[in-house]
Parts: C-alpha cells; sequence; structure tokens
C-alpha cells in the first residue's frame, strides 16, 4: 500500500514538473468592439493551427498559446486587418489601436517585434525600388534574424514588385539555419517553377538541323511553321514517357497534316533501340535521336528535366503550351486552331479592303 503511494506521489511530481518546464507566449488588447471575434494563427508550421478569439463586453481579450521558441504569427482584426505578432517564449504582448496612425494597431512586445515594427514602417510607404534596396540592406546586415523572412514576404513575394532573379538573390543572402526554413525552402521552388514557366511560355523555337530515322532526310525548324507542332520529348528506356508519347500519337492522328504534326525528341541514347520502338510501337510524325540526350537543343531551350514532356509549337514558332495531358490535348489543340484561323480570316479581310 505504502509502495502504491510512493508511485501516486512520484507520478504527481512528475506533472507539477513537466507543467512548470512548458513555456508560454501571452497576448492580450484592447480596442475591439464588444464580442468581436479575432483570428490568431501561425505564419509558418511552427504553430500550424487557427485559434478562435473573442473580446469581452469592454472590447478587451486575452490568449496564451505554448511557445518553445520564436515564431510569427497572424491576428486577423475585426475590421479584416492583418497584424504581425512575433511569439516568444515567456512574453507578454498587448495590441492596441496606434494613437499616431489611424485604422492602425500597435504591438508592444519583446525585441523582435520591435526591430520588424520599425523596418515595416519605414518600408510600406517606399516605392518598388526603394523598398526592394532597403529589405535586401537589412537581410545582407542580419542574414539570421527571421523579421527579414516577413519583410521580404510581405513587402516583396506577397505584393511583386521584383523580378523572379531578384528575388532569389535575396533568398540567397540568408544564413545558416535560416536556409531550411519551410517558408523560404518552398518560395524558393516556387520561383522556380515561375523561371521555368517564363522560359518555355512562348519562347521561340531554335534553329535546328536534324536527320529522320533513314540517316537521309533532313529536317529544320522551317517544317512546322503555318501548323501546330506537338513536340514530344521520351526515351525507348522510359515506359511512363512511351506510353505518353502514344496517347499524344493518337490526338494528332485525328488532325490533317497541314494542321497539326508531332515532332519527337528522343533522349535514348542506343540508335537501334529507338529505331525499334518507334517502329513497335507504330508513333507518326517526325522522329529525331541525336545521341545527346539531356544535352540536346531542344532539351535545353523547353528547360526540359523529366519525362515525358511536351511543349505545343504554334504557327509562327512560337511555343503556346507545354505538358498538356494527353486526355486534355485535344481540347487545347482544337481552341488553339479555332483561334488561330479567327485572327487570319480577320487579318485576310482587313487585306481586302486595305486593296480596295
Amino acid at each position: 500500500m505504502r509502495a502504491a503511494h510512493t508511485i501516486v506521489a512520484l507520478l504527481v511530481l512528475l506533472c507539477v514538473s513537466c507543467s512548470d518546464n512548458i513555456r508560454t507566449f501571452h497576448l492580450s488588447g484592447s480596442g475591439t468592439g464588444a464580442g468581436d471575434t479575432l483570428y490568431l494563427y501561425g505564419m509558418d508550421n511552427r504553430y500550424p493551427q487557427m485559434d478562435t478569439i473573442v473580446a469581452g463586453n469592454d472590447g478587451k481579450f486575452s490568449h496564451t498559446i505554448p511557445a518553445d521558441t520564436l515564431f510569427p504569427l497572424g491576428l486577423l482584426m475585426p475590421a479584416g486587418k492583418e497584424v504581425i505578432v512575433y511569439a516568444e517564449p515567456d512574453i507578454a504582448a498587448t495590441v492596441a489601436p496606434d494613437s499616431v496612425q489611424k485604422n492602425r494597431w500597435k504591438v508592444t512586445s519583446g525585441t523582435t517585434q520591435h526591430t520588424y515594427d520599425s523596418i515595416a514602417a519605414i518600408v510600406e510607404p517606399l516605392g518598388v525600388v526603394q523598398r526592394q534596396e532597403k529589405i535586401t540592406s537589412f537581410v545582407e546586415e542580419n542574414p539570421l534574424n527571421e523579421v527579414g523572412i516577413m519583410l521580404f514576404r510581405r513587402y516583396l513575394m506577397e505584393a511583386p514588385t521584383a523580378t523572379n532573379r531578384h528575388l532569389r538573390e535575396i533568398l540567397n543572402k540568408f544564413g545558416g539555419r535560416l536556409q531550411d526554413n519551410d517558408y523560404i525552402v518552398s518560395t524558393r521552388s516556387k520561383l522556380e517553377q515561375r523561371s521555368s514557366t517564363a522560359n518555355v511560355l512562348y519562347a521561340s523555337m531554335p534553329s535546328f538541323d536534324y536527320k529522320e530515322m533513314d540517316d537521309s532526310t533532313k529536317i529544320s525548324n522551317r517544317r512546322y511553321k503555318e501548323k501546330f507542332t506537338v513536340l514530344s520529348f521520351w526515351a525507348s528506356w522510359d515506359t511512363l514517357s512511351r506510353n505518353h508519347l502514344k496517347a499524344i500519337n493518337d490526338t494528332c492522328q485525328r488532325y490533317k497534316k497541314e494542321q497539326v504534326t508531332l515532332l519527337n525528341i528522343s533522349l535514348d541514347h542506343d540508335t537501334a533501340q529507338w529505331r525499334s520502338t518507334v517502329l513497335t510501337d507504330s508513333i507518326g510524325g517526325d522522329h529525331v535521336c541525336d545521341l545527346k540526350m539531356w544535352n540536346n537543343a531542344l532539351v535545353k531551350r523547353y528547360n526540359v528535366n523529366t519525362l515525358p514532356y511536351s511543349v505545343i509549337i504554334g504557327p509562327q514558332l512560337m511555343s503556346v503550351g507545354y505538358n498538356i495531358a494527353p486526355d486534355k490535348l485535344g481540347h487545347k489543340l482544337d481552341s488553339l486552331i479555332n483561334h488561330y484561323e479567327e485572327e487570319k480570316k480577320k487579318k485576310d479581310t482587313l487585306l481586302k479592303k486595305k486593296r480596295r
């Protein structure tokens, strides 16, 4: 019996000691309407939830959350204004109407909060170029300060004012552990995707001079003018791209050769295997394999980094779509062809009027 009491006592002491180790962040405020609802949410996965806070009849509110490290929060006020609040362990922050600026809220908290609010007040009224320069300078001088991430996020990324190249340059200036921050990692991926899209869409088809499968007939990009061309990248050793190519071929067969053609660029390294696969799969269109694989000029031009991959080339040899799923390719081609023919009719009509 005494042993049982001892165990219970130890458990109680353990629970008390554990509770004493829990670190928290306390947020309180005033100036809202009676019963107003506020929303508190994490700006990254360190606080992956949203809390609802209801103000009392006196317009005051209070809320406490666990915080064993520093992380940013968004506080959505009743009028829709988002206030950035930095949660810091064992810190109490207060939110109240700004006595200087109307319709603004002032946060009183720790050092990080003060740094963010001070720089944000300077950055917000600036023009595009000055804003970018100010944030860049801050990150350069404070590469390990999380405030730079929020400045970048609110004043550059969410309200785009810089090119992808400049945004990537700023991200690269963050140091150490901040390079592993979820927001920086995901943003860098988005920017790379944006850059890839910009480089592929509406890019001109480069000049080339390839031999077809018979090794005697040469083809160049001039062959594909005045029609739509589906440029398909594939390889005999990649089953997924082979199946993808078959599906694209089936779709293209429905169109006249004057409307749509298929140019297949193989990334094979074995000429015999490439030819054998083309004949076995009965794939139509033009076939090219220069044995340069990922170093092929068209592969580089259209940022091909995975298989399967496809690009739609328009009558003026400009890319007008890429990576369209085979089951949606027909709809896309119909839309492009109809638009092209309508524009051609308009030009012909205008030309006839001028001749009169």
